[in-house]
């Protein structure tokens, strides 16, 4: 319950700040939901409430657990957690989000070859799908923790992973080297 009451808070949050940069760049924006949005932080998160800002403004927890993503990962049973955590928020893609330098070095050094515009897409397919098959098994496992809803059926989860590899097939139909391609598990569980 607390993970989406937490949800919730973030939509809430998200909203006023939407509504915000709207008043800021001349948009059309409403009052009454601006009020009501703030009635509701004020009366329903009082748990995640923190001290509130130098102007008054609330404050509130930047997570629903008070863990960082890296305390969660360091804190998992499962190994892979701490990897992957490393692998999108240390690595390619918190580097490519946050547009740094390094995100183009490989752009600028690669050959003036016929096929470097392919070079550089089977790239970046490769870690689309890396991605979305951290997406799929985090989602799976995250389902499975739901105390009020069951866990997804064993086939869906592996039939997802397969829907991944036959699209990365797509992708790069001259194949991936297995090192670069996801495989579900031979077992049942959807991890």
């Amino acid at each position: 319950m607390r993970y989406a009451k937490f949800g919730l808070l973030q939509q809430i949050t998200t909203d006023l700040a939407e509504i915000g940069y709207g008043r800021a760049t001349g948009r059309v924006t409403s009052a009454d939901r601006e009020a009501a949005l703030r009635a509701a932080l004020d009366a329903q998160f009082s748990e995640f409430r923190k001290k509130d800002r130098a102007d008054g403004s609330p404050k509130f927890a930047t997570s629903w657990c008070d863990k960082t993503t890296r305390d969660l990962a360091e804190a998992s049973a499962n190994a892979l957690h701490l990897m992957q955590y490393r692998h999108l928020y240390q690595g390619a893609w918190s580097e490519q989000t946050h547009g740094s330098p390094v995100v183009f070095l490989d752009s600028m050094f690669t050959s003036a070859s016929d096929s470097w515009i392919e070079d550089v897409t089977r790239s970046d397919d490769q870690r689309v799908v890396e991605a979305a098959m951290m997406l799929v098994t985090l989602f799976c496992e995250l389902w499975m923790l739901l105390e009020h809803f069951p866990g997804p059926p064993p086939t869906a989860a592996i039939g997802w992973t397969e829907a991944i590899r036959d699209t990365a097939q797509r992708l790069n139909p001259e194949g991936w080297e297995a090192s670069q391609l996801p495989t579900s598990r031979d077992d049942d569980s959807p991890g």
